[in-house]
């Protein structure tokens, strides 16, 4: 069977489970060693990173080439599957030159870098606000202004209580992959809080595990003691390793989400606020070095320059808070206008406009899809009869219903007037039938209008999206295949399914 033959069946091991299972046994391995064994056999220890490292390279290539998924997330992850090379690459020299040495040697150090690196490219290049030179240059300057305010801290702080003998050239590759750690946190981040981010957010914060252990690693390898340099040296590429395998699991599990039913607004990250942060911790090392051998006057003319700069920092907080604020409000009505235009004002349901827009990104990335058109047969009838007031009471009760029977990933939808739809997330005509089935069986049973107990009739056509269609035409054909199943509903019969060449006409049997 093929993919999309399977697409409505849930199957967690195809569906990237077994690479964060493989990941999390090898977290659970170097546990298990680190507890029972000590520091004994070390290799043994460090075989858990390329373990774990494998199963996040092999998750995110696997969802990096997952026919359904649009460009840009596909692009996102193929770059984070070369990243994970090149953690596993680090992960490998770990491994053959095992050891609990003080600080990162460089023939670890190196690969270690370019994957996180790559990983940093992968997250300055999700789509997101178009950045003209200014933008860019902001960019810059933030990563700038954290990269000297970590390297600062490194170097004052962490590799000044390195143990005595420890090889400078090693320190040194330590701190270097400390601040790398740190600037992709601020990416990190910084995609985490942009509307137009297309990575699941789940995802996202799962990712987020990365630039920690590349920030919380070198610290301990240099400054630490023995059992936590050995920890670390074994835990961190294994946790790397979940965090990839997991973030790629869950940006599959979001494909299988019904469009459309919820809209979520992401906050201001605190990975945003790094670059003031970097800025308080260098003029806390400033303090913490003019206080020594200094005159009285040179004293006061660097704690006013921090006071100048403490002031600057207040003042772009306080206008950050004030551009959040109305970017908020902004985002607040823009979901509000969306909403309106995209959802019909009687029944609540999305409207033809958010059925065609869904329907085309469906087809456009490659997913399975199938149109279910419902039509109220003799509606003007009642109309006529009740007057428009009870029709609008009856067509309310006809969207709840419908609302009501559907599944996982299926949208109802009132298209106009007395026809409604259900955009369904697959192409099995079996499935596609049984789904109108249930709409016609909900649609069964009397409705309440005012005083009145009404028995409906409704007319169904389904219309299977075949490569190379566009929403229009699929649409059309599901119009077709109504219009068959209204012409057929004049004969006393059972319901009856079949499927003729545009799709398949479903009708109820007349009493």
């Amino acid at each position: 069977m093929s993919e999309t033959e399977n697409a409505g069946v849930s199957r967690p091991w195809s569906g990237g489970l077994a690479p964060v299972l493989v990941a999390v046994w090898a977290v659970l391995g170097v546990v298990a060693w680190l507890l029972v064994r000590g520091a004994d056999e070390v290799f043994l220890g460090y075989l858990g990173g390329p373990v774990a490292m494998a199963a996040g390279v092999s998750a995110c290539r696997r969802i990096a080439r997952a026919g359904r998924l649009p460009g840009p997330i596909r692009v996102f992850w193929n770059r984070m599957e070369y990243g994970g090379i090149g953690l596993l690459a680090g992960a490998v020299a770990a491994a053959i030159w095992a050891n609990n040495d003080t600080g990162i040697d460089l023939v670890i150090g190196v690969p270690l870098l370019a994957g996180v690196g790559l990983m940093i490219v992968a997250f300055l290049r999700l789509p997101g606000p178009t950045r003209n030179a200014a933008a860019w240059s902001q960019v810059v300057l933030d990563g700038c202004t954290v990269a000297v305010a970590s390297a600062l801290v490194f170097w004052y702080v962490v590799l000044a209580h390195a143990p005595a003998g420890t090889s400078l050239g090693t320190r040194v590759v330590a701190a270097v992959v400390g601040v790398v750690g740190v600037l992709l946190a601020v990416t990190v981040g910084k995609a985490a809080a942009t509307p137009e981010t297309v990575v699941d957010g789940a995802a996202l914060r799962t990712l987020i595990a990365v630039p920690i252990a590349s920030v919380v690693t070198p610290m301990v390898l240099v400054s630490g003691g023995d059992w936590s340099r050995m920890a670390l040296s074994v835990l961190a590429l294994p946790i790397v390793g979940v965090a990839l395998s997991t973030g790629a699991y869950l940006q599959r599990r979001a494909l299988d989400r019904p469009d459309g039913q919820t809209v979520s607004y992401p906050t201001r990250s605190v990975f945003s606020l790094l670059p003031f942060v970097a800025v308080a911790a260098t003029a806390g090392l400033v303090v913490g070095v003019s206080a020594q051998d200094m005159s009285a006057r040179q004293l006061t003319v660097i704690i006013g320059a921090l006071l100048i700069a403490g002031c600057v920092v207040a003042r772009q907080l306080l206008s950050l808070r004030e551009n959040t604020l109305a970017l908020r409000g902004i985002r607040r009505q823009q979901a509000e206008l969306e909403r309106l235009a995209l959802s019909d004002n009687l029944t609540g349901l999305p409207n033809r406009a958010r059925f065609t827009v869904a329907l085309a990104e469906r087809l456009g990335a490659h997913q399975p899809a199938a149109a279910l058109l419902i039509d109220i047969d003799d509606f003007k009838m009642i109309n006529d009869t009740l007057g428009p007031a009870a029709g609008d009471q009856m067509l309310f009760q006809v969207a709840q219903r419908l609302r009501a029977q559907c599944t996982a990933g299926e949208m109802p939808v009132r298209l106009g007037g007395d026809e409604f739809a259900v955009l369904l997330p697959f192409d099995d005509p079996a499935a596609a039938e049984a789904a109108a089935g249930r709409a016609l069986q909900s649609l069964a049973d009397p409705f309440t209008v005012g005083d009145q107990h009404l028995l409906v009739h409704a007319s169904a056509g389904i219309a299977i999206a075949e490569p190379g269609e566009t929403a229009d035409e699929v649409l059309r054909n599901a119009d077709i295949a109504m219009y068959a199943a209204k012409a057929g509903a004049r004969w006393p019969a059972r319901p009856r399914c079949s499927t003729p060449t545009l799709g398949s006409a479903c009708s109820p049997p007349r009493s």
